[in-house]
């Protein structure tokens, strides 16, 4: 018992620390065309984009970015679009409508 109580005195600190940990981050991003974002509520070409993002976030970790491409996009459009995941190092998802049904692609 003693020793049970022993591991848990020292496992606290670890509990503490959990607490205090960030939210993971995750932002939303609607593209409107070639080359175009729509990101709170501005609109961005690539290299703005990621300026904007930089510049809200710079001291945190984006952790995932949910990418929202409406109807018709092409191919060659969500290939750029993960670009995304090498520039901020986060989890990219793209979520498109093709032929009437919903598709979710993740970037690798």
């Amino acid at each position: 018992m003693k020793n049970l109580l022993l591991a848990a005195v020292m496992l606290m600190p670890f509990a503490a620390q959990a607490d205090d940990a960030p939210a993971p981050l995750k932002l939303s991003i609607t593209y409107t065309g070639p080359g175009q974002y729509l990101f709170e509520k501005s609109t961005y070409d690539y290299g703005d984009l990621l300026a904007a993002i930089r510049a809200e976030y710079a001291d945190q970790h984006v952790t995932s970015i949910s990418v929202d491409m409406g109807d018709g996009s092409l191919m060659g459009d969500r290939l750029s679009i993960c670009r995304l995941k090498l520039d901020t190092g986060a989890q990219v998802m793209l979520h498109f409508r093709s032929d009437g049904q919903k598709h979710d692609l993740y970037c690798s």
